[in-house]
Order: C-alpha cells, then sequence, then structure tokens
C-alpha cells in the first residue's frame, strides 16, 4: 500500500543578513607638478585559478574586490526521468572598478550551454570546475551575466541531490550545498561575503510541490501539464544555505 508522504519545513533557517562593506579612504591632495605617474595595474599571477576544485582565499578575496553586489534570476525544469536538469542563471552585477584579472563563476560538473553579458553572446570558457569572462567584457557598473547549463541529479547528497522512495517509486530531490556545493546545482559565486537575493522560478511534473526560500507568488499549468512555480525574490544571503525542494510532497 502506498504511503502518502508529509513533508514539513521549517522554512530551513533563519537567514542572516550581513553587509561586507569596504572601507574607503581618501589620499592626501598632491599638486599637478609633483604628482607621480599612476602605475598600470597588471594581472597577479598568485591568484589565477588552475583547473581544479575548489575556491582559495586569495581568489576569494579577489573575487569580493571585483564584485559590489550581485542578485540572482534562477530559472530551473526538473523531471523524475531524466538523469540531468536543465536551467538558466542571471547573475544581475555590480562590478566595483575596471578589472585587471577574468571575473571566474564557481560550477563543478555541468555542462555550459552559452554565456551572455548585458545580452551580447560571449564565446564559452568552461573547464568544468569554473566559467571564465574575460576582464573586457565587463564594464564597471551594472552588468547582467546570463548562463544556459545543464547538470546531473546528484545521488551522493551534494548539490542537487535525487531519492527515488522504495515504496512509493516516487522522486524527491532536495538540495545540500555545504561546504562547496552550491556550484553543483546552478552557476553562482560561491563564497559567504558575496551575499545575493534570489528570485526562483521552477517547472515541474504536474503533481510536484516546490519549497524554497520565500512563498510561492504564482503556479500556472502549462500546456503539457506541467507546473511552472514563480517565487519572489528573497532576502540576501549566502549561497551556501539556498535551499530548493521538489517533489510529490503532500503540504
Amino acid at each position: 500500500m502506498k504511503t502518502q508522504k508529509q513533508f514539513t519545513s521549517a522554512l530551513f533557517c533563519t537567514l542572516l543578513i550581513a553587509s561586507c562593506g569596504e572601507k574607503v579612504t581618501t589620499a592626501p591632495q598632491t599638486s599637478e607638478h609633483n604628482r607621480a605617474p599612476a602605475a598600470e595595474a597588471k594581472p597577479d599571477p598568485r591568484v589565477a585559478r588552475r583547473a581544479a576544485p575548489g575556491l582559495t582565499a586569495a581568489q576569494a578575496a579577489l573575487r569580493r574586490a571585483q564584485i559590489a553586489n550581485v542578485d540572482y534570476r534562477i530559472s530551473v525544469t526538473l523531471d523524475d526521468k531524466s538523469d540531468d536538469f536543465s536551467g538558466r542563471v542571471i547573475a544581475e552585477t555590480e562590478i566595483a572598478r575596471p578589472l585587471q584579472q577574468p571575473l571566474t563563476v564557481d560550477f563543478t560538473g555541468g555542462e555550459v550551454q552559452s554565456v551572455s553579458i548585458n545580452g551580447q553572446t560571449i564565446p564559452v570558457q568552461y573547464n568544468g570546475y569554473f566559467i571564465t569572462i574575460d576582464a573586457d567584457k565587463l564594464k564597471p557598473g551594472p552588468n547582467s551575466i546570463a548562463i544556459e547549463y545543464t547538470h546531473p541529479y546528484s545521488t551522493d547528497g551534494s548539490g542537487l541531490h535525487r531519492f527515488k522512495d522504495p515504496q512509493d517509486g516516487a522522486v524527491y530531490l532536495y538540495t545540500h550545498f555545504e561546504p562547496y556545493k552550491a556550484n553543483r546545482f546552478a552557476p553562482l559565486f560561491y563564497q559567504p561575503d558575496l551575499k545575493a537575493s534570489y528570485t526562483v522560478d521552477v517547472k515541474t511534473p504536474a503533481d510536484w510541490r516546490v519549497v524554497t526560500a520565500t512563498r510561492e507568488e504564482k503556479v500556472e499549468t502549462l500546456a503539457d501539464g506541467r507546473r511552472h512555480w514563480h517565487f519572489p525574490a528573497s532576502k540576501k544571503f549566502s549561497t551556501y544555505i539556498f535551499p530548493l525542494r521538489a517533489g510529490p510532497f503532500v503540504a
């Protein structure tokens, strides 16, 4: 006999919003005739990323200096039959200053179909661990980075985990991102001091429910019978505590 699943969520955790501002100092005034020529900024080889798992403290510090602000719009399509899911992330970023080194976006173990900056498609530079965006593709101030991708469902508890219940045969999905696994769900700037808000929409089978950091504001039924869940922007918090649950749960 099938058992009915009761899904209870305490909506995961209290989101602690902390701002990570940078201290601004003012240089002493100098006259025009005694001002030394400005040294040309050069890339620092000590923080260059190689194709390997993880992110060093120096690389995270560089990226925190590159980005003044970021918010995400995440769209994913989920099902109970495929080994992979597909998604699109739009990172609305504010670049703090002219970049001297490339900007990298963490994304482990997936495939990248396209990358565009401010509506313009650029060549994909993806090595299996992160996406590289050349410095000359980004301008100081607001930028919109859009990435279309696919990724396998996880079966080891990391990223977006897929579980098939042996009693009812149904598929249930949940995320687990600590300590460095959110980039197995979507391309993100994965470090605690780059907090962001998350606006999410999810396409699912007809009998599924979706829970994330905010309550849904609209659920549409698509022409093929699937459901399209829309969630408003969350408050700002770190990527590693972003939650997503999906499956034939019962409220």
